[in-house]
């Protein structure tokens, strides 16, 4: 049997602290959820090409004034948006990935940068380049990629609380479930993950184990892997 809040609790609540001890939200904000469904926030993107442009080269150049709500446009419409996107490498990806694993940071962050000028809302790539640029010396370039990191955190947060299909993490592609649970919420192990499709939507059920009990952190994926490449 599945106990599903104390652990889901505990990794929303360790995403908040991090977000507070950066300074992203206060205690009294720290739960606070988008004031308007994900899908609206995609219809937006799609209708308005140039807002979403201008918001969207905030959020690259790491504007500190972008509000969450803003940053959720920016990531949610993305793919919605009438704007010019370029196919992301699956192998250059992985490949990126086995460099940090092995610590070529030097040769990971080169692949990373490509990677998110081809897409630059890519939670886990903008994340792991951030360790790579901390790690090589790019202090400035390391500031921007944690400040943009941490925005999509807060925006993955305020989507949903994971604890049900109807209030699922929103995210856009299966790569952020894993930026979310392992590189911010340092999630403890996966267990097992399932796919289930509800009024034509996709959601990624992942059960995590720790202390000897399991919780489901339900996901609202958008975007395949095949999804993306054809987009």
């Amino acid at each position: 049997m599945t106990t599903k809040i104390s652990s889901i609790t505990r990794c929303i609540a360790t995403v908040a602290a991090i977000l507070i001890a950066f300074g992203f939200t206060s205690n009294a904000q720290k739960m606070a959820k988008l004031s308007v469904p994900v899908d609206t926030l995609k219809a937006r993107a799609a209708a308005d090409g140039e807002r979403y442009n201008a918001l969207l080269a905030r959020f690259i150049a790491a504007d500190t004034t972008l509000t969450v709500e803003e940053a959720a446009l920016v990531y949610y419409g993305y793919y919605d948006a009438p704007i010019e996107r370029k196919a992301p490498s699956i192998t250059e990806r992985f490949n990126a990935l086995d460099s940090v694993k092995a610590g070529n940071y030097e040769a990971a962050y080169t692949m990373l940068a490509k990677l998110i000028e081809n897409n630059p809302v890519a939670a886990q790539d903008i994340y792991k380049a951030y360790l790579c640029a901390k790690s090589t010396g790019r202090t400035e370039e390391a500031k921007c990629l944690l400040h943009k990191s941490l925005l999509l955190a807060r925006v993955i947060m305020a989507s949903g609380d994971g604890k049900t299909l109807d209030t699922a993490l929103c995210v856009n592609e299966i790569s952020d479930e894993y930026f979310f649970l392992y590189d911010i919420v340092k999630a403890p192990r996966i267990k097992s993950q399932r796919l289930e499709i509800h009024d034509g939507h996709k959601y990624d059920i992942l059960t995590i184990e720790a202390n000897g009990k399991t919780s489901d952190i339900y996901f609202l994926t958008f975007m395949s892997a095949a999804d993306i490449l054809l987009n």
